[in-house]
């Protein structure tokens, strides 16, 4: 019965050195070197591949600016309205970005891809909801539609 007690008391006392407040007190570790903020995020530093970014880019055809469009008005439009100002029809405090802002009319393709694929704010990731090929379909139309486009 004591070893028991015993045991248990050195078990209690290991434990209480995981609280939570060690977590919250603990060094943080950034997964990237700092890049150049865009949108809140830190792009990965120069020479690297993001994780979803294997391959390159694919060419803005019209078959790939048509498919974009029409992942963008099943998945983003709900948020980002039918042209991406930020109006969608379902309400979020704060409202999600313009597209035709300034500072993301500049942000690469890759940046969107990024975001879609990580979530950024109040945007879960969308990794496992949109095939990698249709989140660069979408990225594409948003930068046809920044630059114009119909």
């Amino acid at each position: 019965m004591t070893a028991r007690l015993a045991i248990s008391l050195l078990g209690l006392g290991l434990l209480a050195g995981c609280g939570p407040g060690d977590m919250a007190r603990q060094e943080k570790v950034s997964p990237y070197e700092p890049g150049e903020p865009v949108s809140g995020h830190l792009l990965p530093p120069p020479g690297t591949v993001p994780q979803s970014a294997a391959a390159a880019p694919p060419p803005a055809d019209g078959a790939l600016l048509a498919r974009g469009a029409e992942r963008f008005a099943i998945f983003c439009s709900p948020c980002h309205g039918a042209r991406g100002d930020g109006k969608g029809r379902t309400p979020t405090i704060p409202p999600p970005p313009d597209f035709h802002d300034r500072r993301l009319a500049g942000a690469p393709v890759e940046h969107f891809v990024r975001v879609m694929t990580v979530g950024i704010g109040r945007m879960y990731p969308f990794a496992g909801r949109i095939p990698e090929a249709d989140r660069w379909a979408i990225a594409r139309w948003i930068k046809h539609v920044q630059a114009g486009g119909q």
